[in-house]
């Protein structure tokens, strides 16, 4: 459990630093050249996803509550969501005039669905830290930046890209996806 504990508070920690420290995460770009501080960033979340990843195999599935029967079913319709989400965050449509944050959203969606669907304390310690991650980012950027500026409308035929290449990923990751 302390791998996990500590990939998710360095995940947490270096995706917060830039924006509740902005002058600060601009000098130390600015010190070490844009592209040499993308690379640490970089560096450091991967080393975070590492330590998530193996925190998570080596922490015992020690169960804390009982999964409703539907969990799964929900679980499932928020990961659609949630790649849904994700991907808005990366491409034109009108779900972005929506929905502020919404990679952070689609975050939210994935890690209550697993709630949902897993009881372990290993499960609440990922997915219900990533929450709390997501939330407070959420807040934070709202903070920092105030005004939202919503984009201008696009065709709606880039909604149905949307749709279809996130259904795609969706199916992928359902195929690809142990247990």
């Amino acid at each position: 459990m302390p791998l996990l504990i500590s990939g998710l508070a360095l995940w947490s920690l270096a995706h917060l630093f830039p924006v509740v420290a902005r002058g600060r995460r601009n000098r130390v770009a600015d010190t070490l050249g844009a592209n040499a501080y993308r690379g640490l960033f970089s560096t450091v979340i991967l080393a975070a996803v590492a330590l998530m990843i193996f925190g998570w195999r080596s922490a015992l599935a020690t169960p804390i509550y009982q999964p409703p029967p539907w969990g799964s079913a929900v679980n499932y319709g928020l990961m659609a969501v949630a790649v849904l989400l994700f991907a808005a965050s990366y491409s034109k449509n009108n779900l972005k005039r929506i929905i502020r944050h919404p990679q952070l959203a689609g975050i939210l969606a994935w890690g209550l669905g697993h709630l949902i669907a897993n009881g372990s304390m290993r499960s609440v310690v990922l997915f219900g830290g990533l929450v709390v991650w997501a939330l407070v980012a959420m807040v934070a950027l709202n903070r920092r930046d105030e005004t939202w500026k919503k984009s201008d409308p696009v065709p709606i035929i880039w909604d149905g890209v949307l749709v279809a290449i996130s259904t795609g990923v969706f199916f992928a990751i359902l195929f690809f996806h142990p247990g």
